[in-house]
């Protein structure tokens, strides 16, 4: 799916009351030798978050020569191998370090998925997007307790939140 398309339904299954408001971008360097890219979520117009594929690999590489200081023992297997790298890129997701393709398969996920598997996708950017959701109703978003998601849920959550005029949990006021 092209990207214009990809923008144009994923902002129309935003929320009634955060249209216009909230925006996803992204875009390519075609400079570069990768044509890498970056891509980013607006709330009126300020740029709240963003995903970097240069930010990403600078961050997992760093984080994998780290791993390789502190162990003794090289992976002996690929699947060692494969769950190590893994694990580096669950604990940089954790902390929002994305690609820009995190970020755009994140979006089509929602698109094509149901509200329920969203709020319980193990893709932290999935549940992000699912707080944004118009098929999360207000009732629901009022239960949710979110103190143990990551910070960028925790934020499009409180802004989900004061678009709605619900008032949100302790510890997820952005």
């Amino acid at each position: 799916m092209k990207w214009s398309k990809l923008k144009q339904r994923a902002e129309a299954q935003f929320a009634d009351s955060l249209r216009g408001r909230i925006e996803v971008w992204t875009t390519r360097y075609r400079g570069s030798h990768d044509q890498v890219g970056e891509s980013w979520i607006t709330v009126d117009g300020k740029r709240i978050f963003s995903a970097g594929t240069l930010r990403f690999w600078a961050q997992y590489w760093d984080a994998r020569a780290g791993l390789r200081a502190t162990q003794s023992n090289e992976p002996t297997t690929l699947d060692e191998m494969f769950a190590r790298e893994r694990a580096i890129e669950v604990s940089l997701a954790e902390e929002g370090v994305l690609g820009t393709w995190n970020f755009n398969e994140a979006l089509f996920d929602l698109l094509n998925i149901s509200i329920e598997d969203a709020m319980h996708s193990e893709d932290m950017i999935v549940r992000a997007f699912g707080m944004l959701d118009r098929r999360l109703g207000k009732r629901r978003l009022r239960a949710l307790d979110v103190r143990e998601e990551s910070p960028l849920v925790q934020l499009l959550y409180a802004i989900r939140c004061e678009a709605e005029g619900i008032r949100p949990h302790a510890g997820a006021e952005g």
